[in-house]
């Protein structure tokens, strides 16, 4: 049962949760671009002993700003390369030049 008791519970281990982490939630509101996002989240499970109360804070204290852009053409022909050019494919760069054909 969740009774009057174990809700208070949960409710001060939530304002010790985020009293514990004010000065990285202080941060990364000064950084926040919009709206610092606080996710909490709060499990009961039975136990013998009586109710097993955990709650979870989660925040983001830097943002990636990321983006990948690619054009797909799917009547576009694929380049076949020739023996040599897998070592431009994988990143290693070779002594000396490769030459590369194209085959339509």
């Amino acid at each position: 049962m969740i009774g009057e008791r174990t809700i208070n519970e949960i409710g001060e281990a939530v304002t010790s949760i985020l009293l514990d982490h004010q000065p990285d939630l202080n941060r990364a509101y000064a950084a926040a671009e919009d709206a610092l996002a606080i996710t909490l989240g709060v499990k009961v499970r039975p136990v013998k002993e009586g109710n097993r109360c955990e709650v979870k804070l989660s925040f983001v204290t830097s943002q990636v700003k990321t983006s990948v852009v690619r054009i797909v053409n799917d009547q576009q022909m694929s380049i076949v390369f020739e023996k040599g050019a897998e070592n431009l494919l994988s990143g290693n760069i070779p002594d000396k030049p490769i030459e590369i054909e194209v085959k339509t």
